[in-house]
């Protein structure tokens, strides 16, 4: 997700239909997953209903977005 070269494209994606990224083969890793907190929801929403381990590996150190409106 912190690709400098594509982290706005990642973003936006998540920000369309996370599973353009949570889809694939797994375990998939997703770095800087916190960047954009629509995603945290989204892999939650779909490990609930997958029913399965192991389907990701979160990891990061960024400091997550601060949504400026609240």
């Amino acid at each position: 997700m912190d690709n400098p070269q594509l982290r706005d494209s990642y973003i936006e994606a998540v920000s369309i239909d996370p599973n353009l990224i949570l889809d694939g083969n797994v375990p998939r890793l997703i770095d800087e997953w916190q960047i954009t907190p629509k995603l945290w929801d989204a892999i939650r929403f779909t490990v609930d209903h997958r029913n399965e381990d192991g389907q990701f590996i979160l990891t990061g150190s960024a400091v997550p977005l601060i949504d400026k409106e609240e």
